[in-house]
């Protein structure tokens, strides 16, 4: 799923940037955890979507701060199971960037 997700992530990247946000990806792989990382930073916004595989599921961090304020404005778990749409999934973080992703 890291790699759909990749795939995903791939498509709305352009968008994102657009919206004024720098973005840096950070993939990685040993041999017990595969994860990848993405970074999300603007003026007064720091953002991150951390994904890794676990046993049997797929499980998802999503960050966001509010530099000027040093508000935590989301601080979510999720568990993510096959075949999930990422657009939907992450829509309460995009949504607070502002970022529409379809």
């Amino acid at each position: 799923m890291l790699t759909e997700f990749e795939i995903w992530f791939q498509t709305v990247y352009n968008h994102i940037e657009n919206c004024g946000y720098q973005i840096e990806i950070s993939p990685t792989s040993t041999d017990e955890n595969k994860s990848i990382q993405i970074d999300f930073d603007s003026e007064n916004i720091i953002a991150r979507i951390t994904l890794w595989r676990t046993w049997n599921s797929y499980e998802c961090s999503l960050q966001i701060l509010e530099v000027d304020s040093g508000l935590t404005l989301l601080n979510q778990y999720l568990e993510i199971i096959s075949n999930v749409e990422f657009n939907k999934a992450l829509h309460p973080f995009f949504t607070i960037l502002g970022v529409e992703v379809v």
